[in-house]
């Protein structure tokens, strides 16, 4: 329970919104002069994992991950193993983290990601390759198409 609680906190108020906005956390309205026990027995179990209840709604449950804290964070890794059924890597595919040097291609922390995924039954969602903030330092901004089609 406190991993879920230290996950939740972690994942932000945009994981309650989401919940709430699923109907994950609200009653049954035809239910609500039923006693405060049989309403009870309406929400959702807190031990059925977030990707469960999503899919009962026909959705999905994911986060945006790092390869350092997934790595690192053994908690952590087995939360987002539990709890998502798709991830985004946060930076992992972003052009500065793909090609840190002109015609230098890196995919290690992307893999460890792809790895983790794949063993757990997650889709992974790729990212935007050109962003302004994840440009490698090489790169001069804007690019050009010709740079970016390379």
């Amino acid at each position: 329970m406190h991993y879920r609680r230290k996950f939740l906190t972690r994942a932000g108020y945009t994981t309650l919104s989401a919940l709430l906005t699923m109907g994950f956390l609200q009653k049954d309205k035809q239910k609500e002069d039923q006693s405060t026990n049989e309403i009870a027995a309406n929400y959702t179990n807190i031990n059925t994992p977030l990707r469960q209840l999503a899919a009962a709604k026909g959705k999905r449950y994911g986060a945006a991950i790092s390869t350092d804290i997934l790595l690192e964070e053994k908690d952590y890794a087995n939360l987002i193993a539990r709890e998502c059924s798709i991830v985004t890597p946060n930076g992992e595919l972003k052009w500065n983290a793909t090609e840190p040097q002109p015609g230098k291609f890196t995919f290690e922390s992307a893999d460890a990601i792809a790895n983790f995924c794949q063993k757990h039954n997650i889709e992974m969602h790729g990212h935007t390759l050109f962003w302004h903030m994840g440009k490698p330092d090489w790169l001069p901004y804007p690019p050009t198409l010709k740079m970016i089609e390379r």
